[in-house]
C-alpha cells in the first residue's frame, strides 16, 4: 500500500506503513540511496523486505535478489548509477529502461496519470497521496 516513482533520475515516495488489510500503522522510508549513492531503491509491499533488499544491494547485488518472508511480497526499484534499472519481486529481477518513468505500489495508476499531465516524481505522489486511501505520509525523494 505505496506509491514510487521513478522519472528522469529522481525517485518518489509516500511514507505511509499499513497492514495488508489497511490500517494505518505509522511511516516508513520507503527510497533510499545505497552504497555511497551508487544505488537508488525504492521498495513496496512488506517493509521486512527493506532490511534483506539493503544488505543485498550493499553487498553488491550479488546472486538473486532476495526471497520475501513467508507469505508476503514486495516490488522494489533499484537504480544503479542512473544507468541501468531493475524492477524486483519476490525474489525475481528484470531490467526496465532508466529513460522511461516507473510507477509501482497501490498508487501506481493515479502517478502514472499525473506523470503524463508533466508532474515530477514528487507531484505524482502527492497526487497519489491525494487520491488513493492506500497512499499517505511525507514524501520522501532520492
Amino acid at each position: 500500500m505505496t506509491v514510487i516513482v521513478w522519472k528522469d533520475g529522481q525517485m518518489a515516495a509516500d511514507s505511509q506503513a499499513a497492514t495488508e488489510y489497511g490500517c494505518i500503522t505509522g511511516s516508513i522510508r520507503k527510497v533510499m540511496l545505497l552504497g555511497n549513492g551508487k544505488y537508488q531503491l525504492g521498495v513496496s509491499g512488506t517493509a521486512l523486505a527493506i532490511g534483506p533488499l539493503k544488505a543485498w544491494v550493499n553487498g553488491g547485488c550479488d546472486g538473486a535478489p532476495p526471497s520475501p518472508v513467508s507469505g508476503k511480497s514486495y516490488s522494489a526499484i533499484l537504480v544503479q548509477d542512473h544507468t541501468h534499472g531493475w524492477i524486483i519481486q519476490d525474489g525475481g529481477a528484470e531490467r526496465f529502461d532508466i529513460s522511461q518513468p516507473l510507477c509501482i505500489g497501490s498508487g501506481a495508476e493515479i502517478a502514472y496519470g499525473a506523470l503524463a499531465m508533466g508532474a515530477t516524481p514528487i507531484q505524482a505522489v502527492q497526487a497519489a497521496i491525494d487520491r488513493s486511501i492506500y497512499c499517505g505520509g511525507e514524501i520522501h525523494s532520492v
